[in-house]
């Protein structure tokens, strides 16, 4: 089963993080996959540098262009555009950029047993009013089933994290499609609180229902949330979604790994040293000593 990996890359913050996951996922992915930084056009974005883009080809790092399907002020749009890209793979994985692999991946059964593969949300961000609003608005039967948000087990509808997704490709590009369809008319025509940022998360549990896609719902193994609970170096998540790099820092797992893939690579290096943000520097700091 060949795997791709996708992840947008974009000038600035975004730019170092997806090195650091490419460096990651070039070390521990031990399946068939292929490696894609997709790279937003338009006024909005700066691009990411030619130092930048130079380090992900020299790790086999495929570069594609998309554009933002959504409002171009929500850059979180993206994400959608990058499940529409054409593939020739078994198995579409979309992650966030803030996202680092920790241990060897190999192939699972589990990503051929369902068209999608993902984790609910660690915890829930909107009442119950929020999500009659949105189904009502759509004209959408409201879910009977209920489920838990994995880290504080508040009851809520079919609600992902949206961090890291597993497509089956025959599936990827329709689903796409009806994500984007859904985000647009939500974001266009239903006022509801937190709908930015949240657009991505609340849309995409619609578009799988409409798609009717087999839903595998996958454990904090692969997509670990860094900013709610610390790391056990003796049982380490395949995925490790740490949002802001003073996560890092504050978690010796994450550092030790980072001081690691600085030491190896002073292309890495480099593309840290030309950061603003003091917390990179300081991540330098621990690997370079």
């Amino acid at each position: 089963m060949r795997y791709r990996f996708v992840f947008v890359c974009q000038g600035g913050e975004i730019e170092i993080k997806a090195s650091l996951l490419a460096a990651t996922l070039k070390r521990f992915l031990m399946c068939d996959y292929e490696l894609v930084a997709a790279v937003p056009s338009g006024g909005l974005v700066d691009q990411p540098s030619h130092q930048v883009l130079h380090y992900l080809q020299s790790l086999g790092v495929q570069i594609q262009a998309i554009k933002n399907p959504l409002e171009p002020t929500y850059l979180i749009g993206h994400k959608l555009a990058c499940l529409a890209l054409p593939n020739d793979v078994d198995k579409v994985i979309f992650l966030d950029s803030d996202i680092l692999c920790l241990k060897d991946f190999y192939h699972q059964s589990r990503f051929e047993q369902y068209q999608l593969n993902a984790k609910l949300e660690d915890w829930h961000h909107h009442d119950v009013q929020h999500w009659h609003s949105l189904y009502d608005g759509l004209g959408l039967s409201r879910p009977a089933i209920i489920h838990k948000s994995t880290v504080f087990g508040e009851l809520m509808p079919l609600y992902f994290n949206a961090g890291w997704i597993a497509v089956d490709a025959q599936s990827s590009l329709h689903l796409a499609n009806s994500w984007i369809e859904i985000a647009n008319l939500v974001d266009t025509s239903i006022d509801i609180p937190r709908l930015r940022p949240n657009l991505d998360q609340l849309t995409l549990p619609l578009a799988v229902m409409k798609e009717e896609l087999s839903i595998d719902y996958l454990t904090e193994e692969f997509n670990y949330p860094a900013e709610l609970r610390s790391l056990d170096q003796n049982a380490l998540p395949y995925f490790c979604h740490y949002h802001d790099p003073h996560m890092i820092l504050c978690d010796a797992v994450l550092t030790g790994l980072v001081r690691d893939l600085l030491l190896d690579s002073p292309q890495l290096v480099s593309i840290l040293r030309h950061s603003n943000n003091g917390v990179w520097r300081a991540l330098l700091a621990c690997g370079t000593a």
